[in-house]
């Protein structure tokens, strides 16, 4: 069955990024979640449209996995290794005019990508990613992924091999981008071993192998298996029998995949042929791709599942002297774990100032089944907490996680791998229930937003000011990416208001009404050193009126 082959190569990474638990939090937590949840009682659907690898996300004769990979391929096209420039770095989006990026699938990939993109996750983060999830789900082996690509905002010179490109320029082009001729070879047998050509921008490609360019949702594949990650596309060239139009086409000026496919006398296609070496070299080749940026970015390490993840929902101070807690705790039961999630107790011990602990037990979730379904073929199920506790006299300094296995009263005690505390501070609180973004355009046809924040009074004694950082979505003509302007406002106290131990500050900003829907964080510069911040709170979870 298919869904083995795609189940056991998503297994194969999960050992793989599991090598360690990360001390939470980390910068790539967004990419971590799109990575471990796509089903079930929480989900974030990053490769819904890519699952099946069939799936045209009822466009007929689109292939979304394909299009992932190719736009991956054209962003990458213009790198320049010498000079620096270029790489996956979302350009692409500057470039769809040009001839040699024909076709809709560019501008629809961002659209497929468009709502899990933010400050904290680029296009360009977004766009490797999508080569990840497409080559998984089409059966492929796992490609590591690596988070901090940095947005163009700019096009990149022309650049990318085109079918009627003779051998030498198409070489020349591999080696500009920093890519050896085994390279090519590699990187075209596995990006046309799912997808096709179109009828509608290549209609003389579709007709030379003798189909209807014409005819609805026309296409010609690469070879006979294009909704699986196979070697077909390579025996089928070394066996001449196939229909892959830039192999077997009438007119040889554009049969470009069999002048790059014969270009060492087919050596690295015969090697290529047998599927052990197939799967291999093309995650190798496919995750240098993604990992070839311009000069000065630095990726990170590549994203590893946590085992045991806190979620922080509300940390929000209350009339009485009480602060609101409510969050989750996401832990890994798949079955080689050997975790029975009905067998677990779930418990946080928050470890406020001088050494008080107070202890807040978690609630198994039940919606759904509790349970969350993985791209990596994990399961992971959820544990709730809603409570009010006891505003401290000093500051929240983290918390710890128990987990006892009900039937041995064995308990396991979580400190953030060796960290010492899961950190959490009221330092600085989001006050989500006194903003709002209203829906009802201002004088300057934009929408208006009001963030609340608390912060210590002792702290707001020394003169520390939060600061609200929104990121606006700046729209280009003719790009289908808005560049992410981050748009920083000190937070002014409001007169008259506090909440127990803590003062108030507000900020006020406005949104394009085509950017609404955006993210913005909090931070507070500490007088005696050190920074807290409150990170990635959504505009669409802003209520639609303010209370006083």
């Amino acid at each position: 069955m298919r869904t083995t082959t795609i189940t056991s190569s998503l297994a194969a990474l999960a050992s793989l990024v599991r090598a360690a638990d990360p001390i939470w939090p980390q910068d790539s937590d967004f990419f971590e979640d799109l990575l471990a949840m796509q089903s079930g009682y929480r989900r974030f659907g990053f490769t819904d449209i890519v699952v099946p690898c069939s799936n045209d996300a009822t466009v007929p004769g689109k292939q979304v996995a394909a299009e992932w990979v190719r736009t991956a391929f054209h962003d990458v096209a213009t790198h320049d290794k010498d000079a620096g420039t270029g790489g996956i770095d979302a350009s692409i989006f500057y470039e769809v005019a040009r001839s040699e990026n024909a076709g809709a699938a560019f501008n629809s990939t961002f659209g497929d990508l468009a709502e899990f993109h933010s400050a904290h996750a680029s296009a360009a983060d977004l766009v490797a990613l999508g080569v990840v999830a497409a080559t998984a789900s089409c059966g492929g082996r796992i490609i590591p992924f690596r988070a901090g690509r940095i947005d163009a905002t700019e096009a990149g010179p022309a650049g990318v091999p085109e079918q009627d490109h003779d051998l030498k320029r198409t070489q020349d082009a591999f080696i500009r981008m920093g890519f050896s001729n085994e390279d090519m070879i590699t990187l075209v047998a596995c990006g046309h071993t799912i997808g096709s050509v179109h009828g509608d921008t290549n209609p003389e490609l579709v007709a030379g192998v003798g189909l209807d360019p014409n005819a609805p949702a026309s296409k010609a594949t690469f070879d006979s298996t294009p909704g699986q990650f196979d070697t077909v596309v390579v025996t089928e060239y070394l066996e001449s029998d196939g229909k892959n139009p830039l192999v077997f086409g009438t007119n040889q000026t554009t049969n470009s995949d069999a002048r790059v496919f014969a270009s060492d006398g087919n050596a690295t296609m015969r090697a290529l042929a047998d599927p052990k070496t197939f799967q291999e070299r093309c995650a190798d080749a496919f995750g240098r791709m993604i990992d070839t940026v311009p000069a000065g970015v630095q990726l990170g390490e590549p994203v590893r599942l946590y085992d045991v993840k806190p979620y922080i929902g509300r940390l929000e101070p209350l009339a009485g002297g009480k602060i609101a807690l409510e969050g989750s705790v996401r832990v890994r039961t798949t079955a080689d774990t050997g975790r029975d999630s009905q067998g677990i107790d779930i418990a946080l011990n928050l470890l406020g100032g001088g050494n008080s602990t107070t202890r807040v037990d978690a609630t198994r979730a039940r919606l759904r089944g509790g349970d969350s379904f993985g791209f990596l073929g994990e399961i992971f199920s959820w544990w709730e907490f809603s409570t009010q506790i006891d505003a401290p006299p000093a500051a929240i300094d983290g918390f710890t996680i128990e987990m006892r296995t009900t039937a041995t009263g064995e308990v396991q005690k979580l400190d953030n791998s060796g960290a010492g505390r899961y950190p959490i501070s009221d330092e600085l609180m989001y006050l989500g229930a006194q903003s709002c973004l209203v829906l009802t355009p201002d004088a300057n046809n934009n929408f208006p937003v009001t963030v609340r924040a608390a912060v210590r009074k002792e702290l707001a004694a020394q003169g520390a000011v939060p600061v609200l950082e929104v990121g606006h979505k700046v729209h280009t003509q003719g790009v289908a990416i808005p560049k992410i302007d981050i748009r920083k406002t000190p937070m002014a106290k409001v007169e008259g208001q506090e909440q127990g131990g803590y003062v108030l500050f507000e900020a006020k900003d406005a949104l394009e009404q085509r950017g609404w829907s955006t993210t913005f964080d909090l931070s507070l510069e500490k007088p005696s050193g050190g920074k807290v911040v409150v990170l990635s709170r959504k505009t669409s979870s802003l209520l639609n009126s303010c209370a006083n």
